[in-house]
């Protein structure tokens, strides 16, 4: 039940490796298994499927559970509802652990007892209080799709495949949006580290993450919705507007869309064959956004009259306070982003007294990767280096922006903007994070492999990540010695948390030693080994 390797220390992996090694030995001498994996989705697909394996095997599969309630949190009992021996535990697997096991958990029983046994509709929880809207707080999303899967049989296993799956739609959803730009292995190596992104691990059992999974797909389908003036674009965009309400998360969705619509922007304004039709793609925005806004008028109509009646911390009205405006402590947390685990696990307080110093992290080959994107942005040698160059800017603005934000620097005044001011941009800002990261990674492993860069570009990207790794230990020595020194569990974390990147820093610049000498053609062991 602890990060997604916990899985290591009870022999799973061996488990793993010899259950799929031989299961697809044996459907590969079928010929219809062979036809599925020369196609590329389905490929990317299966390899998604397996990278969610290697991380989440015992909880797909075997004893144990990402249930909250189970030992983390209190339930029926003190201890959570785990009826075996309690588990000792050195730190907590979320940041919220409390959300899902008093929240989602409880919800999912209901909503599947309502729709199952009481044959009426979600709409009233008569359990709660004097009884409360069920349906109308959003955050239940009683009319989810992957929530109308999950009743049909809920169980501890199958409420594990539930938050699993959700990992899976964010990879895959980034793979599919890549592979419009890129080819396959940097496409699959952003699928990979959005599925995997830190956003999404940290906070994997929250509700909200049914809302954030879909960003990938929203990007895909604003994408289409630019590139091909079909009927068709105009409902996929639309439906992804109905799922991004359904997913239940007022603050995530109100991000997500301003997200999505500044890059549609920037795609406009930025591609010449693009801006010449400008008026067309807006009527199709305008209309294809107000047909999902319809569509999704059930659901939201309640939601609206509700806030209006309700007592909530969000509304500045009520709380004294513009909730937008709240912003971290400013201290050397951010370097977490680079090394993460270098202030210890998720809710430790070692550098920050109000909140935990690890809030998302994007690690030293993505920040390594992004550098190459962003250096590479510099030329421009064809039509799709314009695209990629658009988007580069936009997504690493994008990091930059929300970064500034959660320690209240040169752009809190975003906070106080109408609507915004109810957001919590520290928390829920990290799922654009997350995800821009990951687009950025498949960016720049692109130029890589394509030999789109020159030896110096690359040579300078990895200098830099270098020198920033020696700043941050040069800043952070004081704690990092303090952490070491007072030894145990924390200890061995901080200094895996500094050895175990470095080296994967050292190997990457020998690789590209070897690799300069050897060749100067595009080379698939190369790409497979970045």
């Amino acid at each position: 039940m602890e990060f997604p390797f916990y899985f290591a220390r009870s022999g799973a992996l061996r488990q793993v490796i010899f259950s799929l090694s031989t299961g697809m030995q044996d459907a590969f001498l079928s010929g219809g298994m062979a036809k599925l994996w020369r196609n590329e989705s389905c490929r990317a697909a299966l390899i998604l499927i397996f990278a969610l394996h290697v991380c989440f095997f015992q909880a797909l599969w075997g004893n144990r559970t990402l249930l909250e309630s189970a030992q983390d949190v209190p339930s029926i009992v003190g201890q959570g509802a785990w009826a075996g021996n309690r588990v000792n535990e050195g730190f907590l697997k979320v940041l919220d652990p409390g959300a899902g096991g008093w929240l989602s958990e409880p919800w999912m029983k209901l909503i599947a007892h309502q729709y199952l046994r009481e044959g009426v509709f979600p709409l009233w929880n008569p359990y709660q209080g004097y009884g409360q809207p069920l349906a109308a707080n959003m955050q239940s999303q009683p009319f989810y799709p992957l929530t109308l899967a999950l009743i049909l049989h809920l169980t501890p296993r199958t409420y594990d495949w539930y938050l699993i799956a959700r990992l899976f739609i964010a990879g895959f959803g980034t793979y599919l949006y890549l592979r419009l730009f890129l080819s396959f292995y940097p496409a699959l190596a952003g699928g990979i580290t959005s599925l995997l992104g830190s956003y999404y691990i940290l906070w994997i059992t929250l509700p909200h993450l049914s809302v954030e999974v879909l960003m990938p797909i929203f990007l895909l389908s604003a994408e289409y919705l630019l590139q091909k003036r079909t009927y068709k674009m105009l409902i996929w965009f639309a439906i992804t507007i109905l799922l991004v309400f359904l997913g239940g998360m007022p603050e995530s969705g109100l991000l997500l869309f301003g997200f999505v619509y500044l890059y549609l922007a920037v795609r406009i304004a930025s591609d010449g064959e693009i801006r010449a039709a400008w008026r067309s793609h807006l009527r199709r925005l305008v209309g294809a956004t107000t047909a999902g806004v319809c569509l999704a008028a059930f659901f939201l109509l309640p939601f609206l009259d509700f806030v209006r009646r309700s007592a909530n911390s969000h509304d500045p009205a009520q709380a004294g306070v513009r909730f937008g405006m709240i912003h971290d402590e400013r201290t050397i947390s951010v370097f977490t982003y680079l090394l993460p685990l270098l202030f210890g696990p998720a809710n430790e307080r070692v550098v920050t007294h109000s909140d935990t110093a690890l809030k998302g992290y994007v690690g030293l080959i993505a920040f390594f990767l992004i550098l190459v994107a962003l250096i590479r942005a510099k030329r421009r040698t064809s039509a799709r280096d314009t695209t990629l160059n658009a988007i580069s800017y936009f997504f690493t603005a994008s990091i930059l922006v929300l970064v500034l934000k959660r320690y209240g620097l040169l752009v809190n005044f975003l906070g106080a903007l109408p609507l915004l001011q109810m957001m919590n941009f520290p928390k829920y800002g990290g799922a654009v994070i997350c995800v821009s990261a990951s687009l950025l990674c498949g960016i720049g492993l692109e130029r890589l492999i394509q030999n789109d860069t020159t030896k110096r570009e690359r040579w300078i990207a990895l200098a830099v990540t270098a020198g920033v790794v020696l700043f941050v230990l040069a800043f952070s020595k004081e704690v990092v010695l303090r952490e070491i020194a007072g030894g145990g569990w924390l200890a061995h974390i901080v200094w895996m948390a500094i050895a175990v990147p470095v080296c994967l820093l050292a190997i990457l610049a020998a690789g590209f030693a070897v690799w300069e000498r050897r060749t100067t053609r595009r080379n698939t062991y190369f790409d497979i080994f970045v």
